[in-house]
This record gives structure tokens, sequence and C-alpha cells, in this order.
């Protein structure tokens, strides 16, 4: 594909849904056409809004998006790509998935077409990179394996000692902030030891007011949601909190 300028290429985006059956038809499309397990998938729904794409043409970006409308009622945002904020969290495909490929071949896509799977990078703007989960080895038919077998469900985890039951934190309740236009989402990833594991699990459970198995349950995720939608103040704290035992967070601003 020859190179093009910036005003021709489009970005393609998963907007917040809030339909639990649109969720759960958008989960399943995501795993079959960007060819992910579904946790994976659930993962990025969790994140949105989210780049899906960001170097489409204009006819992948619409063919996109009008595939997704058709078989989820979801409807993804089309923007030119050099007009995007940054705030975005995205996706970033060293090589697209053959069924992505094989979708949009009919809107004019027809570059790169071995069978092959590359690594699916989660990209958190201004702070990093990290990886999802993804099989890259052995092309669609590991890939299709890897998917189902994880479709079967896991053991829960052995249940440990609950800490001591904390009431949540003051600063956790329902705030706004008039004179901020953002909102935050926080976010924790990459917990490199036992003990931090533990140690994110209480913290969790005081800010969230939930069980220790339901925590233990958050930390499997790659991509661990602490808390949405909350004042740029509220964030901080937690970002503070997080800090003092060597545990980092990652804080996204949104429009609200």
């Amino acid at each position: 594909m020859g190179e093009r300028s910036a005003d021709n290429i489009f970005a393609v985006v998963l907007p917040e849904l809030t339909d639990a059956d649109v969720i759960e038809l958008v989960k399943d499309e995501l795993a079959k056409t960007f060819t992910l397990l579904k946790r994976t998938a659930a993962t990025i729904i969790d994140s949105a809004p989210i780049i899906l794409i960001e170097d489409a043409t204009r006819e992948e970006a619409d063919s996109l998006r009008k595939h997704f409308k058709d078989v989820t009622g979801a409807t993804l945002s089309v923007h030119l790509r050099s007009e995007l904020d940054g705030q975005w969290p995205r996706l970033s495909w060293p090589k697209r998935p053959a069924v992505l490929r094989e979708l949009l071949s009919a809107a004019g896509q027809t570059a790169n077409s071995e069978n092959r799977f590359g690594e699916v990078e989660y990209v958190e703007s201004n702070v990093g990179v990290r990886e999802m989960i993804l099989d890259a080895e052995g092309g669609k038919e590991a890939a299709m394996q890897t998917a189902a077998t994880a479709e079967e469900p896991a053991p829960p985890p052995s249940p440990k000692p609950a800490p001591k039951k904390r009431a949540i934190p003051d600063f956790m309740k329902k705030q706004e902030d008039e004179n901020d236009t953002f909102a935050y989402n926080v976010f924790l990833s990459g917990v490199p030891s036992e003990a931090k594991k533990q140690r994110a699990i209480e913290l969790i459970c005081e800010l969230k007011g939930i069980s220790e198995l339901e925590a233990s349950e958050l930390m499997t995720r790659t991509i661990i949601p602490i808390a949405k939608d909350l004042t740029k103040a509220q964030s901080e704290e937690i970002e503070k909190l997080f800090q003092e035992s060597r545990l980092n967070v990652r804080v996204m601003k949104k429009n609200k």
C-alpha cells in the first residue's frame, strides 16, 4: 500500500458501552474479527473508548463500522487520525489478523495477506506499552484452539485470609468538580511479585469495598480497572496510595 497523507488516514473507535446485551455481542465479535481471546476482548471493552484501528482507509473504516452495526447494534465512530487528541488508549497491530484482513478485503485492503497473527499491544497514551494476551504461534488453527480453550471456566483461586474489613475511604465517595472538563480512570498493570500482588488485592478491597476473592479475580486481568469517572483529586489520592506500596497505576483522562 502506497504512502498516504494524514488527511486520508482514519481511526475506528469503540465507544463506551452500557447495554449488557450489546456488550456481550461486541465481546463475541471482537474476539472473532480480531482473533482474540474473549477475556482480552472484555478488557478492550472495559478500556473504552478505545481505538481499534488507527491506520485505516475511509473505505475500510466505513466497512468495519457497518459490519459492527449490522452484527452487534453498536455504533463505532470514525475519525481522522490527525484529529485525535491522544487521550484514548489504542490497539497497535504490527500485522492485522487474517480474519480482519478478510473482512476489509472488499473495501480494498489487499496488502500483507500472509495467514499469520501478530502480537496485540495495548498502548496507553504517554505511559508506555502493555501487552495483551494473544497466541502469536502456529497460525489460525492454533489461535482458534487457544480461544476455544479459554472459554472453559477456570477453577476459582484458593481463598486467602480476608484482610481486615475497612470502610470505603471518604475520598472515594461520589464527587463532582465543575471546573474540570475531564473525568479520570485509574488502571493497574504489571504487578511483578506475589507479595506486591497481595498488597494490590488489599488496596482494591479497601477502595472498592469488595471481597478478597473478587479482588483476586480482578487481578487475573492484563489491565486491572481500579476506578472510573473520578475527579483529578480522587485519582491523585489513589495514585499516592499505590505508590506508597511501590505499585504504579496509570491515570487516563477523558472528556466528560
